[in-house]
């Protein structure tokens, strides 16, 4: 059994248009669930380096809980949800923070 040390933020974006009529990006299906931290080696890091990721992470979730979403917020940053590993009762989240990110 895992122990979850963290709690990450999951949602979607879908355009939603307000009563001015203006569309603008909002998040739905926002959650929060807990989330158990993996390290991310060197390696890891330097790859995506070269493609443009500023940052990796890496953990899992309850499979229950993650409903295909593919942004989260962990530590108060934004990252986009790269690979999702369904493994039974756990999904492992690869999560990542291109340049266009932010």
């Amino acid at each position: 059994m895992s122990r979850f040390s963290d709690v990450i933020t999951l949602y979607d974006l879908a355009p939603v248009q307000d009563d001015e009529g203006i569309t603008r990006n909002a998040r739905v299906h926002e959650q929060e669930v807990f989330f158990n931290r993996h390290r991310v080696s060197m390696a890891s890091r330097m790859a995506g380096s070269s493609e443009g990721i500023r940052r990796i992470a890496s953990g899992e979730v309850r499979t229950i809980d993650y409903d295909g979403q593919e942004s989260a917020v962990l530590d108060g940053l934004e990252y986009s949800v790269a690979d999702a590993n369904n493994q039974g009762d756990l999904t492992v989240l690869t999560l990542e923070r291109r340049l266009s990110n932010g």
